[in-house]
């Protein structure tokens, strides 16, 4: 008998918010920064393409991009 784990990889990204000792870095000339997102998501990606179940099916990920008034 096996057994089969279902696996659901979700993703929310939002703009970055790092902040470090009151310096804020999610903001640069007034625009919010996606430096997480932009190189995040391609790591992300590049590390489960080595995963893969017994038939060769690889990871599926969703992502959420935030598009609220607040990132607005």
């Amino acid at each position: 008998m096996t057994s089969e784990i279902l696996l659901i990889i979700c993703c929310d990204t939002d703009p970055d918010g790092l902040n470090v000792e009151g310096v804020r870095y999610d903001r640069r000339d007034d625009l919010l920064s996606w430096r997480g997102v932009i190189e995040g998501i391609p790591r992300l990606i590049k590390a489960t393409n080595s995963v893969a179940d017994s038939n060769g099916n690889h990871a599926k990920i969703s992502w959420f991009l935030r598009c609220d008034d607040q990132i607005n």
